[in-house]
């Protein structure tokens, strides 16, 4: 359970990072 939710944590910010750096690239 823990290192499900660490893993899921790790995901959700590899994503929020991976939008971000598109936004970027959009503006």
């Amino acid at each position: 359970s823990v290192s499900r939710t660490q893993m899921n944590e790790q995901s959700s910010r590899s994503h929020c990072v991976f939008t971000l750096r598109i936004s970027g690239f959009n503006a």
